[in-house]
């Protein structure tokens, strides 16, 4: 869910019913962190659930009130199949242009690496 704050009130959390393609049948999505651009534009970061229904690190982006879903790619190493677990837990957007997030995920040898990205 989200929720807005103006001058000091949050007003009523609303659902964010926004999947990734390539999602589980019953989707299975969380986020843990979100920034928002001084222009409006947010980006959120967590997991979810892919269609094998392996943990895969999700980030979401909300610009005029919509929000999309998508899964990040996985980073070069990591784990597939039944073990493939990664996450972002962190998001900043400190400027009109760049947003950079934080998270970790398994790799071949089950070996938890820290993982980063960015966007514009």
């Amino acid at each position: 869910m989200a929720v807005t704050e103006s001058r000091g009130r949050f007003g009523r959390a609303v659902p964010i019913t926004a999947v990734p393609p390539g999602s589980s049948p019953v989707p299975s999505t969380y986020l843990l962190g979100v920034s928002c651009r001084p222009s409006g534009l947010c980006l959120a970061v967590g997991g979810g659930r892919n269609s094998a229904g392996h943990s895969v690190a999700m980030y979401m982006t909300r610009s005029a009130g919509r929000w999309r879903a998508t899964f990040l790619a996985p980073p070069r190493g990591a784990t597939s199949g039944q073990r493939q677990l990664s996450v972002l837990y962190s998001v900043s957007c400190p400027g009109w242009s760049h947003c950079g997030a934080v998270g970790y995920y398994h790799d071949r040898l089950g070996v938890t690496r820290a993982e980063a990205t960015a966007a514009r």
